[in-house]
């Protein structure tokens, strides 16, 4: 029931459904931005994990594997990397590459396209720059390239239900009903 908000001007039900709208609508972004950090950490972990040879983030890259010579970067939200990032990030590849040409440099975009694997192409200055060791790929080719099994990602992603659920389970078991 809407209670009468005294309002002359516009009716009860009308404001409370711009608000209800206006809330939903925040709450709803808060969360899906939420839900993007907090997917994009845990696959930047797992990766970690996959990896061998971790290096710290000293290097300002996400994952770095020194044998395989590969430098990435996990971004939740490449489409809405402000131009300031973009430029940081695609100079911190050129500078890897130019240190060692044989070092391959990764945008990896959780949510891009499945199958996604091309050359950066940026604007600097008003220049066009790309360099064929500088790549955008998606978070499966990723996975492709990291693990060298073509099916890995969809491998994890069938896995995780049944990990939520024993992790669900495994912390239940500690929580104690209230007397």
């Amino acid at each position: 029931m809407i209670k009468d908000y005294g309002l002359s001007f516009i009716s009860n039900e009308d404001l409370f459904f711009h608000v209800k709208e206006s809330i939903g609508s925040e709450q709803e972004r808060k969360v899906t931005l939420s839900k993007l950090k907090n997917t994009g950490c845990f696959h930047q972990s797992i990766l970690k994990s996959i990896i061998e040879n971790k290096v710290s983030l000293s290097k300002g890259f996400d994952i770095i594997n020194k044998d395989k010579k590969i430098f990435a970067e996990v971004k939740s939200k490449c489409l809405s990397m402000n131009a300031a990032s973009a430029r940081n990030t695609y100079m911190q590849m050129q500078y890897e590459i130019l240190s060692d040409r044989s070092t391959t440099c990764y945008l990896v975009e959780i949510l891009a396209e499945p199958n996604q694997y091309s050359l950066w192409k940026i604007t600097l200055d008003g220049q066009k720059l790309y360099h064929e060791n500088i790549r955008r790929i998606s978070l499966n080719q990723f996975y492709k390239k990291i693990t060298g099994i073509s099916s890995s990602f969809e491998e994890l992603c069938h896995a995780l239900p049944k990990v939520f659920d024993d992790v669900l389970a495994f912390k239940n078991q500690f929580i104690q009903p209230p007397t």
